[in-house]
């Protein structure tokens, strides 16, 4: 941990005013505490009032510190109450960054926030807050299907080629575990995965395990996996900043490893599906059918500008369509999954996504062509 005690001559002596104002933040005062006793904020920033805290809920617990308007950080400690915040998640996060910051020429080293350090004692990674960042998912969720962003998902397609490449992954995988999506095996939970899940998730467990095509595709996911790159292993758009077009920044490295690259296009791809099934909401454009309305052609837009984008970067051998397009319906059905944590009843959202994966698993390589708009494979068949 990097000390700067020029900054800090109050941190280590503060005044009950400073406790005091630290302690207003509520359940975030331990992490400017933190922050203050290794130098990274000044007790004047905190009397000041420039110092702002907010904790965002997710796999691990993110507590945003904002100094100002232009600078601030990120603490992300363990949640071990929260599904798969066993704390081996967050060790894989931090060993990713440091290991990134030993080979600082990697392209991939430019779509990262700053890493600052890893306290494995109090199980806190310690970021670079990106201030004028937010994420594509907040802002493409917020525009029409009219003016939704296709430019900015060009520049995921070549964000995800610059994880993929093959410098990448021959300076990462000593580091790195192989991950396998435990989506493979959902519809055959273990009774500890059944204690789990709640009434919704129930109902879309017993979709899942009535649907031959999505079964059949599970099954046989583990056999066509490969581990042949390192990949981001949760691509989302929740994952991505977005400041413009072509600036996009890659977060959340929890699930990162040796895997299919297949996988992290495949999750993009799914996930503008989503986001054309939300906007559809919003716009009263659903009939509670999965049948393709004209706005569609917005989000096969972009789903081609992501393949174009990924392409034109070349990571290495090229993805077939036709495993992309399976690969998304199965993350398909991840998402309705977790859009079913909640409640008695899953979505409309989670039902329609389980029957666009079936549609989609019917005939993959169809799917590729036709809805998803994929050119066809030139260099892999598999």
């Amino acid at each position: 941990m990097r000390h700067r005690p020029a900054q800090v001559h109050r941190s280590h002596l503060l005044s009950a005013e400073v406790r005091s104002s630290v302690l207003t933040v509520g359940d975030t005062g331990p992490a400017v505490r933190y922050l203050l006793a290794n130098g990274l904020i000044t007790a004047d920033a905190v009397l000041d009032g420039g110092v702002r805290a907010t904790s965002l809920p997710r796999r691990n617990r993110n507590i945003v510190v904002r100094i100002g308007d232009s600078d601030g950080y990120v603490l992300k400690k363990s949640e071990p109450a929260v599904l798969g915040g066993t704390g081996a998640t967050l060790r894989r996060e931090a060993e990713f960054y440091r290991q990134l910051a030993n080979h600082p020429p990697l392209k991939l080293s430019a779509l990262v926030p700053g890493f600052l350090a890893y306290d494995p004692e109090r199980a806190t990674l310690v970021l670079k807050l990106l201030p004028h960042h937010e994420t594509l998912a907040a802002h493409s969720g917020n525009v029409t299907a009219e003016n939704f962003p296709i430019s900015a998902w060009r520049a995921v397609g070549a964000a995800l080629a610059a994880i993929h490449q093959p410098t990448v992954t021959a300076a990462l995988e000593a580091s790195s575990n192989l991950m396998m999506p435990s989506i493979f095996y959902v519809h055959r939970p273990t009774v500890d995965i059944l204690q789990t899940i709640g009434p919704a998730g129930m109902t879309v467990l017993r979709i899942v395990q009535q649907s031959e095509p999505i079964r059949e595709a599970l099954d046989h996911a583990p056999t066509a996996w490969r581990t042949n790159a390192f990949i981001h292993g949760d691509i989302r758009a929740e994952n991505l900043m977005y400041q413009a077009p072509s600036d996009i920044r890659v977060i959340d490295w929890e699930l990162c490893g040796l895997g299919d690259p297949a996988w992290d296009v495949a999750s993009t791809v799914a996930d503008l599906v989503l986001f054309w099934l939300r906007e559809r909401a919003r716009a009263g454009d659903g009939d509670g059918s999965a049948n393709v309305p004209g706005n569609w052609v917005v989000f096969q837009a972009a789903i081609r500008a992501m393949w174009m984008g990924y392409e034109s970067s070349a990571p290495g051998e090229e993805l077939n369509p036709e495993s992309v397009s399976r690969l998304s319906a199965i993350r398909m059905v991840q998402s309705a999954f977790e859009g079913s944590s909640t409640g008695v009843s899953p979505a409309p959202t989670a039902v329609l996504l389980l029957q666009i994966a079936e549609n989609v698993l019917t005939n993959p390589a169809a799917a590729a062509r036709q809805l998803f708009a994929l050119p066809p494979s030139r260099r892999l068949d598999r």
